[in-house]
């Protein structure tokens, strides 16, 4: 069945970026999981670990990490926040750095059988559920801004020391 999807970047027109130095940066990589599941407010099943690297061969030890958690709103909205992580620690003394990608999509879709439903859910979508979909919008940016600041409290860093 065809669908009509609008997509909206929640952090639009880029993601936010921070770059920190400092001990034990890869201990982030550890806490995403519970981090994306408590500001989310979901349950473990939807959180998604898509790809996690550690390469002890060398050091300093570089270490990547991809993860998703996705919440379904209502029946046509689900809202999906994506953590990718990039840095180095050393093996010796346990410092090095981190770059985090934070970055959300809140998806729309509605599946129609025919030219008129496509154009009902149009309308519906622009005069009635539009409203909506902005709640959903500035109550994700909220959570993208609590992970934030979640990883900042970790490391003990403040916004200004932050380039993000």
């Amino acid at each position: 069945m065809p669908e009509v999807t609008w997509i909206d970047d929640i952090h639009a027109p880029a993601e936010w970026r921070l770059r920190i130095a400092g001990k034990r940066p890869y201990q982030i990589a550890e806490m995403l999981p519970d981090i994306l599941r408590r500001v989310l407010k979901v349950q473990t099943k939807d959180i998604f670990e898509h790809d996690v690297r550690y390469d002890v061969s060398v050091d300093p030890r570089t270490f990547y990490g991809f993860w998703e958690g996705r919440r379904q709103e209502d029946k046509w909205t689900r809202t999906s926040i994506r953590v990718t992580i990039q840095g180095e620690q050393s093996a010796a003394e346990g410092t090095g750095f981190l770059d985090i990608r934070l970055r959300g999509v809140l998806v729309t879709t509605y599946p129609y059988s025919n030219f008129i439903q496509r154009t009902f859910w149009w309308f519906y979508n622009r005069f009635y559920y539009y409203k909506q979909r902005r709640q959903y919008l500035f109550r994700d940016k909220d959570e993208i801004f609590q992970i934030k600041e979640m990883i900042q409290r970790t490391f003990a860093v403040s916004p200004e020391e932050i380039g993000g």
